[in-house]
C-alpha cells in the first residue's frame, strides 16, 4: 500500500499513471478511508490529492458521497472537479452511499459560491445528475449567468430534462446566443 501511494509523485507519469490506476482498484474500507485522509485528498502533494480524487471515481465499491462533499470546498480547483467527476460517476454506477440530501446540499453550495466559472459549471453539471429538483433554479439561473461555459453547463443539464422542456430551452438559449462564446473558441 506505501509502495502504491508512494508512487502517486513518482517523476515518471507511467509510474504515477499506474499507482492511480491501482487506486480505482481497492476495496479494502479502510485502505479507502485512508485515501480521504493525509495520504490521500488531505495530502501536500497537490497532485496527489488530484490523482486520488480522479481514482475514488473508479472504486468497485460504494462510497460515502458526503464524506467526498466534505472535501468539495477545501480543495483547489483541479481537485474539487475531479472530486465532483467522481461523485457524479459513483451516482450514476449506483455506488454513492451514504445521506444523498448531505452530499446535494454541499454540490449546491458549491454552485452558488465558486468563483471560478468551469468549477461552476461542473458542480452545475453534477447537481443535474444527482437531483433533478434541487437543480432546476440553479440552472434557471446559470441559464442567465454571463459566463458562457456555466450557461453551456446549464444546457447540457437541462438536456436531460423532459423533450419538451428541453427544447424549450434549448430554442431560447439558442435565440440568445447562449454559448456562442465558448464554441466560437474551438
Amino acid at each position: 500500500w506505501d509502495l502504491v501511494v508512494g508512487a502517486l509523485v513518482d517523476r515518471e507519469p507511467e509510474v504515477a499513471d499506474e499507482a492511480q490506476l491501482a487506486l480505482g482498484r481497492v476495496r479494502d474500507p479502510r485502505l479507502l478511508a485512508d485515501l480521504l485522509g493525509p495520504h490521500g485528498l488531505r495530502a501536500r502533494d497537490p497532485w496527489v490529492r488530484v490523482r486520488v480524487a480522479e481514482a475514488l471515481g473508479r472504486v468497485p465499491v460504494a462510497l460515502d458521497g458526503a464524506a467526498l462533499a466534505d472535501r468539495l470546498g477545501l480543495a483547489a480547483v483541479v481537485t474539487t472537479s475531479a472530486l465532483l467527476w467522481s461523485i457524479e460517476r459513483l451516482h450514476k454506477e449506483k455506488r454513492l452511499a451514504g445521506d444523498p440530501a448531505r452530499t446535494v446540499k454541499e454540490v449546491v453550495k458549491l454552485c452558488r459560491a465558486a468563483r471560478d466559472p468551469g468549477l461552476r459549471a461542473a458542480a452545475i453539471v453534477t447537481l443535474g445528475a444527482l437531483d433533478y429538483f434541487a437543480a432546476q433554479p440553479l440552472v434557471a439561473a446559470a441559464l442567465e449567468d454571463r459566463d458562457p461555459t456555466t450557461r453551456c453547463a446549464a444546457l447540457v443539464v437541462a438536456a436531460s430534462y423532459p423533450e419538451v422542456e428541453s427544447v424549450a430551452i434549448a430554442r431560447k438559449a439558442l435565440l440568445e446566443g447562449v454559448g456562442m462564446e465558448v464554441a466560437a473558441s474551438f
